[in-house]
């Protein structure tokens, strides 16, 4: 066998290989073994990402009240109209995810979330709180930066400072 029937025989082995590794991590592509199907198989991207959310409010390492009435958490972002959840972490495990959806497409909206509890949180969960917010638009996802913040004591009372 000289040198071109060897090196032709070794490209078949390799086309036929690729195939068949195409076949058993992309069954959905059985058809073809093309670099795409692989990359999809392994991970690689399916869509170019789409708009990062931008947080408004609350600003990085504020300081809320208590989200008791008739004190509320707003919480304001922009983002694409699609499904979307603000994610609120706090500290001893308290973490809530609300999810939402604002019709659908690449339309920057404005969305707002406001958070209420009936008690007080303990001096245990003032801080440090996370929130940042995610979104699926099907065809593709984002999401936003985190921000820090923290909450005032239960038995915190605000009194205006006035000058006479």
């Amino acid at each position: 066998m000289n040198f071109l029937e060897r090196t032709g025989a070794i490209v078949v082995v390799a086309l036929i290989g690729l195939f068949i590794v195409g076949t058993l991590l992309a069954p959905n592509h059985a058809t073809s073994a093309t670099s795409s199907s692989l990359a999809h198989s392994f991970g690689g991207p399916t869509a170019t990402p789409g708009p990062e959310p931008t947080l408004q409010s609350p600003a990085n390492e504020a300081v809320l009240p208590q989200p008791v009435a008739p004190n509320t958490w707003t919480f304001n972002w922009q983002g694409p109209r699609c499904g979307h959840t603000i994610h609120l972490d706090g500290p001893g495990n308290r973490d809530y995810v609300f999810a939402g959806r604002m019709g659908q497409g690449q339309a920057i909206v404005p969305f707002t979330y406001s958070y209420t509890q009936t008690q007080a949180l303990p001096a245990d969960a003032l801080a440090p709180w996370n929130w940042h917010v995610e979104y699926d638009c099907s065809t593709y996802q984002g999401q936003s930066i985190t921000r820090t913040f923290s909450v005032v004591p239960a038995n915190f009372v605000f009194l205006p400072y006035t000058t006479q």
